[in-house]
């Protein structure tokens, strides 16, 4: 099964890239491809915290807040230095 899988999803993404590429202008279709793909030029974190909504994100503060300082050296994705 696992198999099959793979084999479904390399036909998908070779079926599929064309499109990602003629999607964006000329000067951006390679970084915009890098990007669909996962390996975009954004600076690396170590730690990724996923909140949805906004009621999502203010509940998540406090236990952000708290992480920030018990591990102060980790960089956490789209966290601004106030938070």
């Amino acid at each position: 099964m696992f198999l099959i899988y793979n084999l479904i999803s390399l036909l998908s993404l070779i079926l599929y890239s064309p499109v990602l590429l003629l999607k964006k202008g000329p000067e951006n279709r390679l970084a915009y491809l890098r990007e669909r793909l996962g390996m975009s030029s954004y600076e690396r974190a170590d730690v990724w915290i996923h909140a949805v909504s906004v009621g999502e994100v203010i509940a998540a503060l406090p236990f952000l807040k708290a992480f920030r300082k018990e591990y102060p050296g980790l960089k956490i994705a789209g966290i601004p230095a106030f938070a």
